[in-house]
């Protein structure tokens, strides 16, 4: 079983910097060249891991995307500590959508 490792996505997010330009999902149709990553991710299990990751990126100086889903059997993201959880995301300069 492969683990999610924070380091081996910093090394990933690192080398794919250097080779294209990390976009916003606003910026796809008008974005030239046509070349280029989003990041986006999908928050299946755990918002507090999706923090963690979202402080990374930040550190990285990258912006993505960050899906929640309102029903999920295994987070409740209408808790108060998930709410706090998601806004610090977007203050650290990230999006947020519905999954």
């Amino acid at each position: 079983m492969n683990t999610f490792s924070y380091t081996e996505y910093k090394n990933i997010i690192t080398l794919v910097k250097q080779h294209l330009p990390i976009v916003d999902f606003s910026d796809v149709i008008n974005y030239n060249p046509k070349i280029f990553c989003v990041l986006r991710h999908d928050i299946e299990f755990s918002i507090d891991r999706a923090l963690t990751l979202a402080r990374l990126e930040k550190e990285l100086e990258v912006t993505s995307t960050y899906t929640v889903q309102l029903r999920n059997n295994t987070y409740n993201a209408l808790s108060q500590k998930n709410i706090e959880a998601v806004q610090e995301i977007k203050k650290l300069g990230h999006h947020i959508g519905l999954h």
